[in-house]
């Protein structure tokens, strides 16, 4: 049990890299200056991802014990950094592991036999190997649900906004003390509100318009990335094969300096407004408002993100998707609550001015995205083939929840679906089926929209790798590709675009690329299997909150 007395949990989750932690050791007086202020004193919890995903196929077949083992041994060095770490942090820091969170686990695990454990296994990580966004969200769910009832709130920070100096030296006392937590408080004694997810946002610049903004402020500002909005031209092509080839420079790392020579290559700002919906930030049809997350409103998980008790209690993460997919810690949550109407409109000291609202951002609470810090891979194959589809399967999702206008305004076929299952305790298989075939007919909507605002990325300067990725062929990809020393993408790399053809609209999806549908139609099981996954969740919780309360290192209440 803890001897203080704390005002908000800071969680973040810090991979396994030199880097990082020399990083957080360096920024350890800092951070113990913030967590022990007099006005909102606070615990830091930080997860380390190593060895969970092993832990968690214990659970099913998928059990690997050399590598547990290895991953095991790189726990045990992080931990003996860590003891010096809390000694320079005055026992505010805490480590969360696998051998932390193997107790619960093991409940879990319990004698299930083999068909039901690796059901549940599939929840917690879906079936695919591999750690995904909402993967160590489970970890955090179990903080969260570990303080059910303190009172205390678990704010969500990436460690390279957390630990960037801009926000340590300038913003972080103030979110954490005065923005997010007093915020907090007045929603938990509001009786009109059962659940909410606030949260900061990212720094963006203040004494310029959105037209004077440079690739710098962008690359910066935002949850979602600019990349799909990057200009590709023959000279783009140059520089970035330039850096490609110098052993000192990786094409496309991101630094300051990298970033203002292509400006005038890469970078449009009309076409980067034109991408985030900015020209016109009222109409919901524009840019990335329309198909997704609106980059001005939105809930950010990286920026103080605080998820209520009532929330948690309500819905599990996404855990079960095995793809990556764009916004599945905040936006789409925040919008599947908003869709069950678990959310309320109130008129609240933050936003006295707007009226009743449905709590979201803080509008002061801002930290800096140190885009740098957690480093990037080469651009070109990174924004094809990995960072666009991350963000197409988001937009679908986001469909799905949301519904495709012009629908009328009324549940979406998914929304309805899991309320249907909800207050009956089961999900029929004929419910399932015929939640299939909504999807796609939404999906095939969504796509066609997509195509639409995408192929008109483009400026006199050159097209923009989203409408290089819905529009081109293969044989325009590769001319983009070309001078890189490796091109050895297969068949199946997503990076070749969306379409087997160009085309205006879809009509079925088998319009799109082979490796594209497949993709499609696992996201659609996989928001089958979520309702699974809801009905399962207050199990979940119970056993989590059957370990003794204070006998894990996670417990600070």
């Amino acid at each position: 049990m803890s001897e203080f007395q704390y005002k908000y949990i800071l969680f973040t989750h810090l991979p396994y890299n030199n880097k990082a932690w020399d990083l957080l050791d360096s920024k350890a007086a800092r951070l113990s200056e913030c967590l022990k202020s007099q006005e909102a004193p606070g615990m830091l919890v930080v997860f380390l991802d190593v060895g969970w995903l092993s832990l968690l196929n214990t659970i099913g077949t998928d059990f690997d014990p050399v590598k547990m083992a290895e991953e095991f041994y790189r726990i045990d060095e992080i931990e003996k950094r860590v003891k010096k770490l809390k000694t320079d942090l005055k026992d505010r820091l805490r480590l969360v592991t696998a051998k932390t969170l193997n107790p619960i686990l093991n409940n879990l695990r319990g004698n299930k036999p083999g068909l039901e454990a690796t059901r549940l296994k599939n929840f917690l990580v879906g079936n695919d190997p591999g750690v995904r966004y909402d993967t160590t969200k489970v970890a955090e769910a179990i903080i969260r649900v570990r303080h059910l009832g303190s009172g205390i709130p678990v704010l969500r920070m990436d460690w390279d906004a957390l630990l960037s100096d801009n926000t340590l030296d300038k913003r972080l006392l103030d979110v954490v003390t005065r923005d997010i937590t007093k915020y907090c408080n007045e929603l938990s004694v509001d009786h009109r509100i059962h659940s909410y997810m606030i949260s900061g946002s990212y720094t963006q610049p203040k004494d310029k318009s959105i037209c004077e903004w440079d690739i710098n402020d962008f690359n910066t500002a935002f949850a979602t990335r600019m990349f799909p909005a990057l200009i590709l031209n023959q000279n783009a092509i140059r520089i970035l094969n330039e850096n490609a080839n110098n052993k000192e420079k990786k094409d496309g790392e991101l630094t300051e300096k990298l970033l203002s020579d292509y400006e005038n290559n890469l970078f449009d700002c009309n076409t980067m407004i034109k991408y985030y919906g900015l020209d016109s930030p009222d109409d919901p049809d524009k840019g990335l408002q329309r198909l997704g997350s609106n980059p001005r409103l939105s809930v950010v998980s990286g920026a103080g993100l605080v998820i209520s008790e009532g929330a948690i209690l309500d819905l599990p993460p996404f855990s079960n998707f095995r793809q990556n997919v764009m916004w599945i810690d905040d936006h789409l949550k925040y919008e599947l609550h908003r869709a069950l109407g678990h959310f309320s409109k109130v008129r609240s000291i933050i936003h006295s001015r707007n009226g009743d609202v449905e709590p979201s951002r803080h509008p002061d609470a801002e930290v800096f995205k140190d885009r740098i810090l957690a480093g990037q891979g080469n651009l070109r194959p990174y924004a094809l083939g990995v960072y666009i589809p991350t963000l197409f399967w988001g937009i679908l999702v986001d469909a799905w929840i949301r519904g495709e206008p012009p629908a009328p305004k009324v549940q979406s076929p998914f929304v309805a679906t899991l309320e249907k299952a909800l207050k009956r305790g089961i999900f029929e298989k004929s419910d399932r089926g015929e939640l299939k075939k909504e999807l796609e007919k939404i999906a095939i909507k969504r796509i066609n929209k997509v195509i639409e605002l995408w192929s008109s990325l483009k400026c006199n300067k050159g097209q923009s790798f989203a409408e290089l990725w819905v529009g081109g062929d293969k044989d325009n990809i590769k001319e983009v590709l070309s001078g890189l020393k490796s091109q050895d993408e297969a068949e199946n790399w997503l990076g070749w675009g969306l379409l087997k053809e160009r085309k205006l609209t879809i009509d079925t999806l088998t319009d799109l690329r082979e490796p594209i549908r497949k993709i499609v139609d696992q996201l659609m099981d996989d928001m089958c299997t979520y309702i699974d996954w809801t009905l399962e969740w207050p199990k979940f919780i119970q056993s989590v909150r059957a370990v003794k309360k204070g006998s894990l290192e996670l417990d600070v209440s």
